[in-house]
């Protein structure tokens, strides 16, 4: 394939083994604003080759020495364009992104020593849709002017006439998928990069930036404990100007909050962090420290500070954050949702729920939320027109997406809304299916879908086993000739038997999950009469303790007071729904009350830290205040460290 560009301004460099998988999606994005793409394979095995040749006749071979600039600076050798872009197989680039770099480019001028980097979207964990992580990194530089990569593995340009290097920003973003969890699986990618850091050590002492790359290889492989030794290694020897080493000190806070080391986290943000607070994602990261802390009131402070501070930038043209855009905005989105959600306040919630989706109409969490709370107060009509004008996404997927949340959550007008209309139904999961029949009560449509399916099949989804189970314990329907003797054992199915057969099953603590599970379904289905005869026969204090705290977590206020009530009645009110009781008069003003659900819990657990830090901020009388203070420092002594503990 020809570049649609005549002039050779850009030469794409790319070193390849085993990228069958990902060359083309590359390749495509790319080679029409390109002049020529060089490829060096070092060894591969699959069709990467044949791939290659649809896109370029330059490929080279150079047989693997697990030294990863050794590869790229082969592919330079052939390259004549005026400037070199290098890509990874598992990179990609937007159109409209690589046909403003072709832009730029073709308007600049090379100059001696000056190099530029991109931001490097990384996408992490199971597919595209998790968290990112951003780091730049230089991917575009001048031709013929003595630049070369050394560094085994996370190489770096040099100048081999000995110029020192400038690194200019081009704002222009790269997306890369290679710290996915399939591909790291698939490649064995930490085996291969911890073989070339062992190979280094054995060749020369490692430097800051060493340790911050080995450091980032062990918290890819969820090794926080090693990952943090590493890091403070680096940090130990970091020069305090390099481009870098605020990633380096973030990355180490970030480890250090994931092994639960909080104080250590905030000495170490007092020391090191506080130059860099001007970037959202930090804000978000100290907030989510003082979240884990304790202090409630002053990290959804913070988390709003995030937000303002994230929007500010953005409106001044600035980077809103150091590395990770999930903490600029999304992280701290989702928490002020939650924290007013805790607070009872959802029209806060739902706002910033809204503000999510904005920015990701893909967020699939956060539009289950949306509806959910919404559904609580607003009729199907309202909630429909609502979601159509938010969402801009394709309305076929759209409805799929909105029927399965709808049926999910019992809301059985807005189910019927978008189930109703097309071919819907069948788009929905078999479990669904049934679980919307459970939602219409309509049992004809159940019973005729389980005498068509299937159960002879060798695997079925738990989550069919389930609604097959709920449906047998509503209709009493006879499903034991339809399924095999072996799915009898499904705990859902194993209780459905039981509760025909008039079993006993009270006093069976190890399947209280099981029951709660079911009784939590037979509730969001609106089956209140056999969900009634269930909890008569069948509940235990420990079940209506756990049942209590479902009500109050979503906001079936009334049903969760009277089985609190009943809990009280039996002293068996447990400290989780005596903190569900404060968080709800706390929400509606009322201190006075709130105090004394926290006083109730902390006599139930006298030694909770995060109560008695949530009743040193609301408590307004001194000298109880200062009885909390030394109560918390009995249990724990490093608080006294803390500034904002101080000044309680």
């Amino acid at each position: 394939m020809e570049a649609l560009m005549s002039d050779r301004l850009i030469s794409l460099c790319m070193i390849v083994k085993n990228e069958e998988d990902s060359l083309e999606r590359c390749l495509q994005s790319v080679y029409r604003y390109l002049d020529e793409i060089i490829l060096v394979d070092t060894g591969s095995t699959d069709s990467t080759v044949d791939i290659a040749k649809k896109y370029t006749d330059n490929i080279y071979h150079f047989e693997w020495i697990n030294d990863f600039s050794a590869a790229r600076n082969v592919s330079l050798q052939y390259a004549t364009g005026k400037w070199i872009l290098c890509l990874d197989a598992d990179d990609y680039m937007e159109e409209k992104d690589i046909a403003h770099l072709r832009n730029v480019l073709s308007r600049l001028e090379p100059e001696e020593g000056i190099v530029y980097h991109q931001p490097y979207i990384s996408m992490l964990g199971e597919d595209e849709r998790g968290n990112l992580n951003v780091s730049k990194v230089v991917r575009v530089f001048p031709n013929y002017m003595g630049l070369l990569f050394h560094r085994p593995i996370h190489e770096q340009v040099y100048s081999t006439r000995g110029v020192a290097l400038k690194s200019a920003d081009l704002k222009i973003p790269i997306y890369h998928t290679g710290y996915q969890k399939s591909e790291i699986e698939k490649k064995d990618k930490h085996g291969r990069n911890l073989s070339i850091f062992k190979e280094m050590e054995k060749n020369t002492k490692y430097n800051a930036y060493d340790y911050f790359t080995l450091g980032n290889q062990y918290s890819v492989m969820e090794n926080y404990a090693e990952a943090l030794t590493i890091y403070q290694k680096g940090i130990a020897i970091a020069p305090p100007d390099g481009s870098w080493v605020a990633d380096l000190y973030l990355s180490a806070l970030t480890v250090m909050i994931r092994l639960g080391k909080l104080f250590d986290a905030w000495e170490f943000v007092e020391k090191y962090m506080l130059p860099y607070t001007k970037y959202s994602d930090v804000q978000t990261i100290i907030a989510l420290l003082e979240h884990r802390l304790g202090f409630w009131k002053l990290s959804k402070q913070g988390f709003l500070d995030a937000i303002e501070l994230a929007e500010q930038r953005t409106r001044n043209n600035l980077d809103p954050y150091l590395m990770s855009p999930e903490h600029s905005m999304n992280i701290p989105l989702e928490n002020l949702a939650k924290i007013y959600e805790k607070e009872a306040n959802l029209p806060q919630s739902i706002y910033y729920i809204t503000k999510q989706l904005i920015a990701n109409p893909q967020n699939i969490a956060a539009l289950f939320k949306l509806v959910e709370l919404m559904s609580l107060n607003e009729s199907a009509d309202s909630i429909v027109a609502f979601l159509h004008k938010l969402l801009n996404i394709e309305d076929h997927i759209r409805e799929i997406k909105l029927a399965k949340i709808a049926v999910s959550i019992g809301n059985r007008e807005l189910a019927s809304h978008f189930v109703e209309q097309g071919d819907t139904l069948n788009r929905l999961e078999p479990h669904e299916v049934l679980r919307y029949h459970l939602l219409h009560h309509n049992k004809e449509r159940f019973t005729r879908f389980v005498s068509r399916y299937d159960w002879q099949r060798s695997e079925h989804h738990p989550q069919l086993l389930k609604h097959l189970a709920l449906g047998t314990i509503v209709w009493g329907i006879d499903i034991w000739s339809e399924v095999p003797e072996k799915l009898y054992e499904y705990p859902h199915l194993d209780i459905a038997r039981k509760l025909r057969d008039g079993t006993d099953i009270s006093q069976e603590s190890e399947i209280n999950n099981v029951l709660f599970e079911i009784l939590t379904d037979l509730y969001l289905l609106k089956q209140d009469n056999v969900y009634g005869d269930l909890i008569d026969r069948i509940a235990t204090l420990d079940l209506i303790n756990n049942l209590t705290s479902y009500f109050f977590q979503t906001h079936q206020i009334s049903t969760a007071l009277q089985y609190a009530s009943h809990l009280l009645d039996n002293d068996a009110l447990n400290a989780k729904n005596s903190i569900n009781l404060a968080f709800l008069y706390l929400g509606q003003g009322n201190i006075e009350e709130a105090i004394n659900w926290l006083n109730y819990t902390m006599s139930l657990e006298p030694k909770s830290k995060d109560v008695i830090l949530l009743m040193c901020s609301i408590c307004n009388d001194p000298i109880t205040k200062e009885e909390l203070k030394k109560r918390l420092l009995a249990i724990e002594p490093r608080y006294a460290s803390l500034s904002m503990f101080r000044s309680l």
